[in-house]
């Protein structure tokens, strides 16, 4: 059986054929805009709201499974037990955007290097082909 964790806090998720995850809270509050201060098993937690669904907002966080970071989005509730109703296949590990992340900042400083790189070799020809 796979360990979980989330916010710190051992916590044994209940899995869901509802596509969409579900954090229940105890209670919650917005605190500033989009940010929710909520108890979650007699712990504050802060989360941000990222969107809407059917007017409840979906929060992004960090869930730990076995020992690796992923990267979870829920509908935040409010309900009698605090728990996390997931459905398996819509949590992504963090690890691969950040891979991303990383190839694409790279492909698009190479292109505007190379692109710097073309507009000083035709500087250069036009200051030689003046003289």
């Amino acid at each position: 059986m796979s360990k979980y964790s989330l916010f710190g806090i051992n916590i044994h998720p209940k899995i869901t054929h509802n596509k969409n995850n579900i954090l229940k809270v105890s209670s919650k509050k917005e605190i500033f805009f989009d940010i929710f201060e909520c108890s979650f098993n007699d712990t504050n937690i802060i989360v941000e709201k990222i969107d809407e669904f059917e007017n409840q907002p979906v929060v992004e966080f960090k869930l730990n499974k076995d020992g690796k970071v992923l990267i979870c989005q829920a509908i935040l509730e409010i309900g009698k037990e605090d728990n996390l109703f997931l459905y398996e296949k819509v949590k992504r590990p963090t690890k691969k955007k950040k891979i991303l992340t990383e190839k694409t900042k790279k492909v698009v400083n190479e292109k505007v290097n190379r692109k710097a790189v073309e507009k000083k070799i035709k500087e250069k020809e036009m200051t030689f082909g003046t003289q």
